[in-house]
């Protein structure tokens, strides 16, 4: 796949300059650590007009850890353990509950964007790469819900916010890179462990769809094989290293399952997924274009449509 992939772009007259993407993709990530510190961070406040109730539940919680308890052992929680520590330790650093969420988004910023700045160079060109990196930097630090108003502005739900940055990442390893040598295998390992790990730490259904991803990934070439199966051997690792120093990885699946069960759903109607499909046509409307502007340059691979019609479900 990878030198189809290649030839396709020498097409369209693009040529992929890692270098070069790694310097603008450098740049943009200090501008953004600054970015989300001067702006967010330094004046020492928030403000929000909606889901006021998310804010405050989280601010509690994260006050909770601050005083050293622990989600899951102390306190019941829906979501994975960094959705509070995070928070919580930057409530214990800062003393300011005006600024914790800001915070906890230069610290995702930090961890996410560094991964997106080693795996995109390599496959990428370098106006490409730069969209995702700052669409990633966006959803994670801006304080405002998906597909809400301008005016809407909040830091409630910044999880999904993340998680949904963190798996736009992921889905670029359909790409193979550049270079497919033995130090880009654990390049690309180590980056994507860092983000499943992520992912199971944020909100379990995140989890689901970004470990179902790899999986189905592992069967494209042998090149996504190697790097899906040493991810998730690291990721097992990490989860069993955290379960015996730490005892938070049992009580956290055990909490989720039944915060789950407790919550009751009522069935998808017609209207609903059309409304659903609605509020989703910048992604669905971008994805399929994206896999026709492939196969206008010549490009004929079911995995594309596989691929695209897997991230239009996972929306």
């Amino acid at each position: 796949m990878s030198n189809n992939y290649f030839r396709n772009l020498a097409l369209l007259g693009l040529q992929l300059k890692p270098k070069n993407t790694t310097i603008v993709l450098l740049i943009a990530y200090a501008f953004c650590l600054f970015a989300t510190y001067i702006t967010l961070i330094y004046p020492g406040k928030s403000y929000i007009s909606t889901w006021l109730n998310d804010v405050i539940g989280f601010i509690d919680i994260a006050n909770r850890v601050s005083l050293g308890e622990l989600p899951y052992k102390d306190f019941h929680f829906g979501y994975g353990p960094l959705v509070a520590l995070i928070p919580g330790l930057a409530l214990l650093w800062s003393g300011n509950a005006g600024i914790i969420f800001a915070a906890n988004g230069l610290i995702v910023s930090s961890i996410l964007l560094f991964s997106a700045l080693i795996i995109l160079p390599r496959r990428l060109t370098t106006f490409a790469s730069l969209l995702i990196f700052l669409f990633a930097w966006l959803l994670i630090a801006i304080p405002m819900g998906n597909m809400q108003s301008f005016s809407d502005i909040t830091w409630g739900a910044f999880y999904n916010r993340q998680g949904w940055a963190a798996l736009i990442i992921i889905f670029v390893f359909y790409i193979e890179p550049v270079n497919t040598g033995a130090w880009s295998k654990r390049l690309d390992s180590v980056a994507l462990a860092l983000l499943l790990l992520f992912e199971l730490g944020n909100k379990l259904p995140f989890a689901v769809v970004a470990f179902g991803f790899v999986l189905i990934n592992s069967t494209i070439s042998r090149y996504n094989r190697h790097i899906s199966l040493l991810s998730l051997l690291l990721v097992t690792l990490t989860v069993v290293a955290e379960e015996v120093f730490l005892g938070l990885a049992a009580p956290y699946f055990h909490n989720v399952l039944a915060v789950s069960k407790s919550l009751k759903g009522g069935r998808l109607g017609l209207w609903d997924f059309i409304t659903i499909l609605i509020d989703n046509a910048p992604i669905i409307l971008a994805s399929l274009g994206a896999v026709m502007a492939v196969r206008a340059v010549g490009r004929r691979s079911i995995f594309d449509w596989l691929y695209t019609t897997g991230v239009i479900a996972s929306v």
